[in-house]
């Protein structure tokens, strides 16, 4: 299969996939947010939040160095990267329960803002217990990131959802028993289960072992030295909404948030994976040393950019009357939220130029980004909170993306051409399915008034 098919193959079936994995989080998302409090949600939201950043502090993209690496198919290099994986998990489990301790602590002491999410007693429970799924991570199969790299990702895709429907289905049958916190938190450890379990009785398990190979440790800190650093910052923008409205609100109002985050990052990571499933196309055309990479680029942006603009202005047109169709009164400001934070996934059409900036190394970049659109963050976020409210932080949330998009045009130059037509061809592509859904609803809500939601005063 040639390297267009192959591509196109894979990436039709991580996104067939992953409609498919949000089709069930959505269902289970209307049946658990009836049987549990919102409340729950809420401080689940911040938990995830927390053990996703000090994840993000030790990411050194392993699953990128199998993808990219001349050695991605040496036995020896995936065992050392297995065993760093191993390793790594240890410590991040090691990491969250320190800071569950740290909670229970503090919250003893009353010294946590009261009627916060921080000082509930469920966050240090949850946190113990995502602390093991963490753990039991690091031993999944490196065979996912082998076939990942040959595009091969059917496997996975099947792993993925059958430990999501696993999960969901222990939430549903504890919550008509026990509707407390430790329904959702046991839940990403049965995940975390038969997706390891699924990675040894799917894949080969020729890959199994460990081993400390010098030369290949080198080559990750490397190549991933610089991720590590851009991740952990990106990390805290991409979370810092949840960490600080865990001090700004209470745990229901951040039950409500945590609705509209959940349907924008289920959007945001269909778009990574459709990012993840074309990262490896443009890796190859690089290492076959294809002069014309400018000309790859852009014919894989036009598809890229179809599958982002399309489902993204229907959300940022009509997130309000999604949210209020979908979940009760109590979830309705969430519409308003989901729309702001849309805005992001449009502007980021123009900085995909980073995925080929990776593919040729330039790792250096993306923690210079981060660097920078942190300190905006910093700067802008409690300054929009002042102003405008919860409105202000979404905004800048969103704006943050614009940050250094002129250093990604650059260093673009320096190894492609830029090529006005095509960048104006994205504008077009999004104006257009701005407009489409603009008169969508318009068409909608003259048949049916009544879907018209209440805009929410913030």
């Amino acid at each position: 299969m040639n390297i267009k098919r192959k591509t196109f193959h894979s990436t039709a079936i991580l996104v067939s996939g992953y409609m498919v994995s949000q089709i069930i989080r959505f269902g289970g998302s209307l049946i658990t947010t009836r049987l549990l409090a919102p409340e729950l949600f809420g401080i689940m939201a911040v938990v995830t939040s927390i053990a996703t950043l000090v994840a993000l502090f030790s990411d050194v993209g392993l699953n990128l160095s199998v993808i990219r690496s001349k050695r991605g198919d040496d036995l020896n290099f995936l065992r050392t990267v297995f065993s760093f994986k191993v390793l790594q998990t240890s410590a991040l489990a090691t990491i969250i329960i320190t800071l569950a301790l740290i909670f229970y602590w503090l919250n003893s002491h009353n010294l946590l803002a009261e009627g916060s999410v921080y000082a509930t007693s469920e966050l240090s429970i949850a946190l113990s217990i995502v602390a093991i799924a963490v753990f039991m991570q690091g031993f999944r199969s490196i065979q996912i990131e082998l076939a990942a790299r040959n595009q091969n990702v059917g496997r996975q895709t099947a792993i993925e959802i059958s430990a999501q429907t696993c999960s969901l289905l222990f939430i549903v049958l504890l919550s008509r028993e026990n509707p407390s916190i430790y329904a959702l938190a046991f839940a990403q450890v049965v995940s975390a289960f038969v997706t390891v379990a699924g990675s040894y009785l799917l894949f080969p398990r020729k890959t199994f072992g460990f081993a400390w190979d010098k030369s290949a440790i080198k080559e990750i800190i490397s190549f991933g030295k610089w991720i590590l650093g851009s991740t952990a910052i990106v990390g805290i923008s991409n979370n810092l909404d949840k960490l600080l409205f865990g001090f700004l609100l209470t745990s229901t109002q951040m039950g409500v948030y945590s609705i509209a985050a959940l349907i924008f990052n289920a959007m945001d990571t269909v778009f990574k994976r459709i990012n993840a499933a074309l990262f490896p196309a443009i890796s190859r055309v690089i290492r076959e040393g294809k002069s014309d990479l400018s000309k790859v680029y852009y014919k894989i942006r036009l598809y890229r950019d179809l599958a982002v603009c399309i489902p993204a202005g229907l959300v940022l047109i009509n997130g309000d009357i999604l949210i209020s169709i979908l979940y009760d009164d109590r979830y309705l400001d969430a519409g308003f939220y989901l729309q702001l934070l849309t805005i992001a996934q449009l502007i980021e059409c123009f900085f995909y130029k980073n995925q080929l900036l990776i593919s040729l190394g330039e790792t250096r970049l993306q923690f210079d980004l981060a660097i920078r659109r942190l300190v905006a963050l910093i700067i802008f976020v409690p300054a929009g909170y002042y102003f405008f409210g919860v409105t202000g932080i979404l905004l800048a949330l969103s704006a943050r993306r614009l940050i250094g998009g002129w250093l990604i045009f650059i260093r673009y130059r320096e190894h492609c051409e830029i090529k006005i037509q095509y960048e104006l061809r994205t504008v077009a592509i999004i104006l257009t399915s701005i407009a489409f859904w603009f008169i969508a609803r318009m068409a909608l809500l003259h048949v049916f008034p009544a879907l018209d939601p209440q805009v929410p005063v913030l």
